[in-house]
């Protein structure tokens, strides 16, 4: 008898969905039958719940031939994946006066070391395997970085210009634009972040951008950072709060006019991080 009942209300079902203009919801027990504009009201309602959301100041992702993932983060300050010749004669077109490189191999180093400076531009290199959180003071020496040269155009990139790129203009964020860690993640996100296996190979990053504000108050590297801000177009010193600046250690980037490497963890710079 149960399978008998079960089979009319399957076949009541399907004769009901093959009528025009009728759309059916199921739920847990019931299904619910739809006007059709009751079922667009609910997709875009389910569409922009699910959408993420970045701020329309958030970087403006764009194409810039041979820079793969390339994005303006603000009016100086550029992010993106590896550039290729072409890419660095693009950046010089833009204006680029500073190219900065977070990846690790050696070989790729000084390679891309004489190709920018062969260019004209100032090169920088910040080596770091994405298999490890970011230094402290190397996060302190990018941003800055961008704070003593306010009148330049900065190029950052990694690899593919999602992962470590990601993190360093994140942290910049935080620290400099007062953004939440959720914010800044969705811009990683929206870069290609922890896309497919490299959300879990990659779940520390996400979880070091999330309790960088505590990081940041109190890492001894890093807390000087909160007594600047960054508008968009000017660094400005702000009023000391409760930050205790006697637990800040002393700490002054020197940007030499030849090139420069900064790393705390020569161990892991031989190490090969594709992303």
């Amino acid at each position: 008898m149960y399978k008998y009942c079960c089979r009319h209300w399957v076949l009541g079902v399907v004769l009901l969905a093959a009528i025009p203009g009728i759309h059916l919801v199921f739920s847990q027990s019931r299904v619910h039958f739809l006007h059709p504009h009751q079922r667009m009201a609910e997709l875009l309602e389910h569409t922009q719940s699910k959408s993420p959301v970045v701020n329309a100041t958030s970087t403006q992702k764009t194409s810039l031939i041979g820079v793969p993932n390339f994005g303006r983060v603000t009016p100086t300050l550029y992010r993106g994946g590896q550039p290729t010749l072409e890419g660095l004669r693009q950046l010089r077109a833009l204006g680029v006066e500073i190219v900065i490189n977070l990846r690790n191999e050696q070989n790729e180093i000084e390679t891309e070391r004489r190709e920018v400076e062969e260019r004209g531009l100032q090169y920088i290199s910040m080596p770091w395997n994405a298999s490890y959180p970011p230094d402290s003071r190397a996060l302190r020496s990018f941003v800055e970085l961008i704070q003593a040269n306010p009148g330049k155009k900065v190029f950052v990139h990694c690899w593919a210009g999602r992962d470590r790129t990601g993190v360093m203009i994140a942290v910049f964020r935080i620290a400099m634009q007062g953004w939440t860690p959720a914010r800044a993640l969705d811009e990683m996100e929206a870069f290609g972040y922890g896309r497919g296996t490299r959300r879990f190979r990659f779940r520390h990053l996400k979880a070091y951008v999330e309790r960088f504000p505590e990081l940041l108050s109190r890492d001894p590297q890093l807390c000087s950072l909160q007594l600047t801000h960054y508008d968009g177009a000017t660094f400005r010193v702000l009023e000391k709060s409760s930050i205790d600046g006697s637990q800040c250690v002393p700490f002054t980037l020197s940007v030499p006019d030849g090139p420069s490497t900064v790393s705390d963890r020569k161990a892991s710079a031989g190490e090969h991080s594709p992303h």
